[in-house]
C-alpha cells in the first residue's frame, strides 16, 4: 500500500511536471511568434518604401529566384534600413 501511494504520488509529479514544460514551451513560442512579428512589420514598411521610392512592382525573396542582375538585389539596402528601423527586437517571454 505505501509503494501504491509513493507510485501515484510520482505520477502526480510526472503529470505537474509535463504541464509546466507545456506551459513554457508556449511562453517560448508566444515570445518568438511576437519578436517575428516585429521583425516581418518592420521589414514590410521598408520593402515598400523601397518598392515606391524605386517604382517596383514586386519584391520576391532571393531563395525564389533562379538568376538576376545584380542591379535588381535590393538585399543589402533592405538590411542596412531594416537595421536603422530596428535596431534591436524586443523579445516578451509572460510569466503567465
Amino acid at each position: 500500500e505505501a509503494f501504491q501511494s509513493q507510485v501515484q504520488d510520482f505520477q502526480k509529479r510526472v503529470a505537474a511536471l509535463g504541464e509546466l514544460v507545456q506551459k513554457r514551451k508556449k511562453q517560448l513560442d508566444d515570445a518568438f511568434n511576437g519578436a517575428q512579428k516585429q521583425l516581418r512589420d518592420a521589414l514590410g514598411e521598408v520593402i515598400q518604401a523601397q518598392m515606391k521610392e524605386q517604382g517596383l512592382n514586386m519584391v520576391l525573396p532571393r531563395a525564389v529566384v533562379f538568376e538576376m542582375s545584380k542591379e535588381m538585389d535590393i538585399t543589402q539596402e533592405t538590411l542596412r534600413r531594416l537595421n536603422q528601423r530596428l535596431p534591436q527586437v524586443r523579445v516578451v517571454i509572460s510569466t503567465n
